[in-house]
C-alpha cells in the first residue's frame, strides 16, 4: 500500500504493481449567502420567523424571503437584525461569505461589546 501527499500525486513512487491509496489534504470551503447567514443568525439566538417579523414590525413572509435569498433587507433592517441577534453587522454585508471569514466577534456580539 502507497499513500501519496500533495508533492508526489503526480509522481508516484510506489512500485508498479501497488495499489494506492492517495490521501489529499483538501481544507473544505463553506460559502454562506446572506440569506442562509441571517438564518443561522436567528437560529442561534432562539426565535422563530414570526418573533423577528414581531419586532421588525413586517410579516413572516418577508423574513422567509429574506432567509432564502428572494430578497434583501434594507441596510438598516440589517442593523437592527444584528441588535436582535447580538452578533456583529459584519456578519449581514452582501454577497457570499466563506464561514473562515466570519470572525469570532461577528458571533459574539462584537459591536455592541456583549
Amino acid at each position: 500500500m502507497c499513500t501519496l501527499g500533495v508533492k508526489d500525486f503526480f509522481s508516484p513512487t510506489c512500485a508498479p504493481n501497488a495499489v494506492m491509496s492517495c490521501s489529499v489534504a483538501v481544507t473544505p470551503t463553506l460559502t454562506l449567502t446572506l440569506g442562509t447567514r441571517l438564518r443561522l443568525a436567528r437560529e442561534a439566538a432562539g426565535l422563530y420567523q414570526a418573533d423577528v417579523a414581531h419586532r421588525l414590525r413586517v410579516t413572516r413572509a418577508t423574513v422567509n424571503k429574506w432567509e432564502g435569498d428572494h430578497t434583501r433587507p434594507a441596510w438598516a433592517t440589517r442593523e437592527r437584525l444584528a441588535e436582535i441577534y447580538d452578533v456583529g453587522v459584519q456578519m449581514f454585508e452582501d454577497g457570499e461569505m466563506t464561514f473562515a471569514a466570519l470572525a469570532p466577534a461577528d458571533l459574539t456580539g462584537g459591536l455592541t461589546g456583549r
